[in-house]
């Protein structure tokens, strides 16, 4: 089961972002925190006001499928539980369209049992962690420590709250997005509406 816990936020985010802003258009002596000057500017495409704030999470309970996808945004940065130096637990995650059938659930447990053991086998007899680790699967739970900036998220969730998304990062997705839209709604609740583009306003 996914979990996210908040490890750290840029303090002052919003009045960060109109500063910035502001410099911009040499409007610095009227800074306030207006959020319809930062949304104004926004859905113009002026994004880069928002790499000046960052948030970190940790998440619990996805899946190395998932990771080597989010890993694939490479404007946020990733501290990734090792495989290498960490003894696994062997907690897996089982998609729902196994899940909900009772042989397609048996096949798949029984397969993943069968590689814990054939992992554990080579351990002791000598093989180390660190390729006795090519074992294991995609199903195998880890853990991350995830930063970003606000444009670094925005992006990612365009991405990854489409619906073509595959579901597990999607759900992620939602979990994160739900935190960030209720800690800056004037951004992000704009954004998954559509009405901002993605765009480099500065070039």
């Amino acid at each position: 089961m996914i979990q996210i816990f908040l490890e750290a936020k840029t303090p002052d985010a919003m009045l960060i972002i109109e500063r910035a802003a502001r410099t911009c258009h040499a409007s610095i002596a009227n800074s306030g925190t207006n959020p319809y000057f930062i949304q104004a500017l926004l859905k113009l495409g002026h994004l880069s006001i928002l790499e000046h704030v960052s948030v970190s999470f940790r998440v619990l309970g996805v899946s190395r499928a998932l990771s080597h996808q989010l890993v694939r945004h490479r404007h946020l940065s990733f501290s990734q539980e090792s495989q290498r130096h960490v003894e696994p637990k062997f907690y897996y995650v089982i998609p729902k369209s196994i899940e909900k059938d009772k042989k397609t659930k048996e096949i798949y447990k029984d397969c993943l049992k069968e590689i814990q053991a054939a992992y554990i086998h080579l351990i002791k007899l000598g093989v180390p962690k660190e390729d006795a680790r090519f074992l294991l699967p995609n199903a195998i739970e880890t853990k991350l420590y995830v930063t970003g900036n606000l444009r670094a998220w925005l992006e990612f969730f365009k991405q990854r709250l489409d619906k073509s998304a595959q579901w597990e990062i999607r759900d992620l997705s939602k979990a994160l997005w739900l935190w960030l839209s209720h800690e800056y709604p004037d951004i992000f609740n704009k954004i998954v509406l559509g009405n901002i583009p993605v765009r480099d306003y500065d070039v």
